[in-house]
């Protein structure tokens, strides 16, 4: 990334076309993706236990103070086109039973081996215990039961969250998009054979704050778990958050999204104030607020080509000319403008941010 920043920076040339109108190219796809397969991992020394076709999954410690993690996986390759730019993803999942009142977070690590769902079903008076495995099973030791074990007992995974969500003992819960989550995603959708999913689990430290999930194969019509990706195709563009200020600035774009050609960003606001268009290679996720209300969706290394001065119309353009090499197709670019304004409550507004993938 540090290297095609470099590159980025110094390639893209600063032409100064005026232009009347700059709308967006395209919104980003929005794709609903179905569990392809859920199950639940029961501590257990002996690994004995599944329910890989239950109606539930579960996450946390029981009265006992037993483990349980939960395995999911969604097929972003089946629904989306090879070559697309994941934007973000949300997480979506229905939290049945939960005995502890207050929120638990439940932390979703990416699986770093395969497994299998497999076929027990430990009915709804069994979920929590489950019941013993049969060959293609997961458990607690196994990746298919009785051939093929974890690495480590309680599955294979990356230590580092990639996001987390905050779960009642009822409810929808929302994970929302990290930056984590969104290169998890655009990696199952580059490489599908590396595509294991997520594991879930609590910080299990304490009892009773295990949650009970509605799975894939739930009777309960609405509550299977889902994943919501926003993405976009080469050589569109799409747009993050509304903006702040009074009146709120804005950001577009237009031209020719692709490798040779020409694309300008407008920044609109106040005549005569101040802007500072800035750009990277992601957005940031979630993006904080610097004042409240004011969200700034880049990271920190963001570039900037230096100050402009609004117009007596209140724009100022920035064009880009995309060099004619195809290192930089399938790019994406992030912008956002500061607009340093005397008249605004902070004496500075927000626009809103932007991404677009070159073709």
């Amino acid at each position: 990334m540090t290297v095609m920043r470099t590159i980025l920076t110094a390639c893209l040339g600063l032409l100064a076309m005026p232009m009347s109108t700059c709308d967006l190219a395209a919104q980003a796809n929005v794709a609903v993706l179905p569990a392809a397969a859920d199950t639940t991992l029961y501590e257990d020394a002996a690994g004995a236990f599944a329910n890989g076709a239950g109606e539930g999954f579960f996450v946390g410690l029981i009265a006992s103070g037993l483990k349980r993690r939960s395995l999911v996986r969604f097929d972003p390759a089946a629904a989306i086109p090879a070559g697309a730019r994941i934007v973000s993803v949300e997480l979506v999942v229905q939290v049945s039973r939960g005995f502890a009142q207050n929120l638990v977070p439940v932390a979703l690590h990416r699986v770093t081996s395969s497994w299998a769902e497999g076929p027990s079903d430990a009915t709804l008076f069994r979920e929590g215990q489950g019941i013993l495995a049969v060959a293609g099973d997961n458990t607690w030791l196994h990746r298919s039961f009785a051939t093929s074990f974890w690495n480590a007992p309680g599955g294979d995974y990356d230590p580092v969250a990639s996001g987390v969500g905050f779960t009642p003992p009822l409810g929808r819960v929302t994970f929302a998009s990290t930056n984590a989550m969104t290169t998890d995603v655009q990696q199952w959708l580059d490489a599908p054979a590396t595509n294991f999913g997520w594991l879930l689990r609590t910080d299990e430290l304490v009892p009773q704050e295990a949650r009970r999930f509605e799975s894939r194969t739930t009777s309960v019509v609405g509550t299977s778990p889902a994943l919501i990706v926003r993405w976009l195709a080469a050589g569109t563009a799409t747009s993050f958050g509304v903006g702040c200020g009074a009146p709120v600035p804005s950001l577009a774009v237009a031209g020719s999204f692709q490798v040779g050609g020409t694309f300008t960003c407008v920044v609109q606001g106040n005549p005569f104030a101040v802007s500072i268009l800035l750009y990277e290679l992601s957005l940031q996720q979630p993006a904080p607020e610097v004042f409240p209300g004011c969200a700034f969706y880049l990271p920190v290394s963001a570039v900037s080509p230096g100050l402009q001065f609004l117009d007596g119309a209140g724009q100022a353009n920035t064009s880009f000319a995309v060099p004619s090499s195809p290192v930089f197709a399938g790019l994406p670019l992030a912008f956002q403008a500061v607009v340093f304004d005397a008249s605004q409550p902070f004496g500075v507004g927000f626009t809103n941010a932007l991404l677009l993938v070159l073709l």
